[in-house]
């Protein structure tokens, strides 16, 4: 990136508002949802944006989006800005092992919720 697109993306920021972008994460339209990955993944080179998204739940959202097949485009971009994230910042990393570990033990354990109740005694 040029010093221009920086200076672009920093602005962008600076009146749309980080929250925002972070809130369009959340819609619906996922088309919206790709977007603003996509953007996210382009601002993560400044460190401003991921000294901030550190006192998010960012990588967790991204990690539900992330793993969502019927989705490929928002499932190619959040995996995308969760490899910018974690190389961007040490702290993020922590939060994406954290996240992932939780992901893990929320699956086994659904599994075997789902065991329990199919074994009859």
């Amino acid at each position: 990136m040029t010093a221009f697109d920086d200076a672009f993306l920093a602005m962008l920021l600076i009146h749309v508002g980080l929250k925002t972008v972070l809130d369009l994460l959340k819609s619906p339209d996922e088309s919206v949802v790709g977007n603003a990955a996509l953007c996210l993944s382009h601002c993560a080179d400044l460190p401003k944006v991921g000294k901030a998204l550190v006192k998010t739940n960012i990588m967790m959202e991204l990690l539900v989006l992330a793993r969502d097949k019927t989705k490929p485009t928002v499932q190619h971009n959040c995996a995308i800005l969760i490899a910018k994230l974690s190389q961007g910042d040490h702290r993020l990393k922590l939060k994406l092992r954290i996240h992932r570990l939780k992901l893990k033990l929320r699956i086994r354990l659904s599994t075997v919720i789902v065991i329990a109740n199919n074994f009859h005694v």
